[in-house]
């Protein structure tokens, strides 16, 4: 299925236009113009073949692989089994050019797993991730196996951390395997005030990080729930490989508390004794839903104050 382009007129093979370069060197050398020795293999995705060839480099009188475009049949990459024994009789017992294997066989590396995602502040206090609900930056994130820590993360702007098995990756946590047993994820809130990400940032106000709890944990959907326990920390067992677990994420939420005083107007006549006022309150929430948890009624006398009451932080 590959385009010969011009090597239709190289004036080798049937009709004068072989579509593989298997000359020496990576399909360019001129001593040697056929080196594959037979056996091939490819991997599905990769738009290359292997085969068996002898002198694959700029080296002679050895063996090793060619690998071979199958778009344009041009020599991309070659390796050496074995050195040069040199001219003449060889006491190195390299079989020079004929020490080709008798097969090839590929294999692939194993798949990474990678886990982690996003923490978030549970503004409704539902327990579930909602779109219009921000995310948390500055959570120090940590991943242990039994009491050693293998990694540690910050969350982002958006919330997100990530931990990964494969070293390439920028999430990298080296003892993280696939099918590896049991680990922990740790989440560690920091100090100071909490910078919310999102546009209506302005309507939760400034919120210190010690007024935060994590939300309630295992409610709905595994996928956007909060996983973390009373300590913070959540149990895992490590994936099979190319697994990637977007779902350990965390939720806090935060209150905040009023009350009302009864205080007459200038010029109001004076109260009958044990004459008391019904007040009562009511809110809405950051999304401006009016809540139950803000409505409560009172009976204050003048001058008295009511019972706190309690209402999420964006009230």
């Amino acid at each position: 299925s590959g385009t010969p382009g011009g090597r239709t007129t190289n004036l080798e093979g049937p009709g004068g236009g072989e579509f593989y370069a298997d000359a020496l060197n990576r399909g360019i050398g001129t001593a040697h113009r056929e080196v594959a020795l037979g056996a091939l293999t490819t991997m599905r995705g990769t738009s290359e073949v292997i085969a068996t060839a002898f002198d694959p480099l700029n080296g002679i009188r050895l063996a090793g692989l060619s690998w071979l475009s199958t778009t344009t049949g041009a020599g991309v990459a070659g390796y050496e089994h074995n050195t040069d024994g040199g001219d003449g009789m060889s006491i190195q017992g390299t079989f020079r050019k004929g020490g080709g294997l008798g097969g090839i066989q590929t294999l692939a590396e194993v798949a990474p797993l990678e886990i982690g995602n996003r923490v978030w502040f549970d503004a409704d206090q539902d327990g579930q991730q909602d779109a219009d609900e921000p995310a948390l930056s500055g959570v120090t994130v940590q991943l242990y196996r039994g009491t050693t820590l293998l990694g540690e993360r910050t969350t982002g702007p958006d919330g997100s951390y990530y931990f990964s098995s494969d070293a390439r990756s920028p999430f990298y946590a080296a003892g993280l395997t696939p099918d590896g047993g049991d680990y922990s994820i740790a989440f560690v809130k920091p100090g100071g005030n909490i910078a919310f990400s999102a546009p209506d940032a302005a309507t939760f106000g400034t919120v210190p990080w010690s007024a935060l709890a994590l939300t309630s944990q295992n409610l709905g959907s595994d996928l956007t729930d909060s996983d973390p326990d009373a300590a913070g920390r959540v149990a895992y067992t490590a994936d099979a490989a190319g697994v990637s677990d977007h779902s350990i994420d965390a939720g806090y939420v935060a209150n905040a508390s009023f009350t009302i005083t009864k205080q007459l107007a200038v010029g109001s006549g004076t109260p009958r004794p044990g004459q008391t006022f019904s007040v009562s309150s009511g809110g809405v929430d950051f999304r401006g839903s009016a809540i139950d948890a803000a409505v409560s009624s009172f009976a204050l006398a003048a001058g008295a104050t009511s019972a706190a009451v309690t209402v999420p932080v964006g009230t």
